[in-house]
């Protein structure tokens, strides 16, 4: 309420301080619900729960989470998916996957361009997104997915990450989806990482 100015002005100063407080809590909670997840998945107790999914909608909420930080750093994203395809999936986990990419993808771009693709083609979804950032060396591409393990980079000490995001979201493809994800990337150039989810025709609504 007092960074969005509902309780009074504040300075530039405070606010400034009270947005370190905020994004710190936020880091927070965000390893914290990581680690319950990662126990859950790992002891065989995740719930998933199935239903009607407008694919639209969980890509632009997405996209909406992030803006505010891609607005900070002048980031345009684009996107290019169907609008009219609903789905029989996990909501929450489907946009917590997803997130997981875009999240990562704000961190690591200075400038540029994000970009949320979606297409489905043989009984196969694919949500992939791209960055035009650092990029990730070739011998660093099999450590993306290690617990509690963040790459070297110029950018390191300014992000905040619990080293636990890429590593969730394998384990929430294979154990929720039985899919996968796949990284492409080029060191300085940028990555693409991509979402694999079977959709076998019974799960496609339209």
């Amino acid at each position: 309420m007092i960074l969005q100015g509902l309780s009074g002005e504040v300075s530039k100063e405070a606010n400034e301080e009270l947005e370190i407080v905020y994004d710190s809590a936020q880091h927070l909670l965000s390893l914290i619900n990581d680690v319950i997840d990662i126990s859950r998945i790992e002891a065989d107790q995740l719930e998933a729960y199935f239903e009607e999914v407008d694919l639209d909608e969980v890509l632009r909420a997405s996209v909406a989470a992030v803006s505010r930080d891609a607005e900070a750093k002048k980031l345009e994203i684009r996107t290019d998916f169907p609008e009219s395809l609903s789905i029989i999936s996990d909501r929450k986990r489907l946009l917590q996957c997803v997130l997981n990419l875009l999240n990562n993808a704000v961190k690591f771009t200075e400038d540029g361009v994000i970009e949320l693709r979606a297409t489905k083609e043989a009984g196969i979804l694919k949500i992939s997104v791209s960055d035009t950032g650092i990029g990730i060396k070739e011998e660093d591409i099999p450590k993306l997915f290690t617990p509690f393990t963040r790459l070297d980079s110029p950018l390191k000490e300014r992000t905040l990450g619990t080293g636990l995001g890429l590593y969730l979201t394998k384990k929430i493809m294979k154990g929720v989806f039985h899919g996968n994800i796949m990284v492409e990337s080029r060191y300085g150039m940028g990555s693409t990482f991509t979402l694999i989810i079977p959709v076998p025709p019974g799960a496609v609504v339209r």
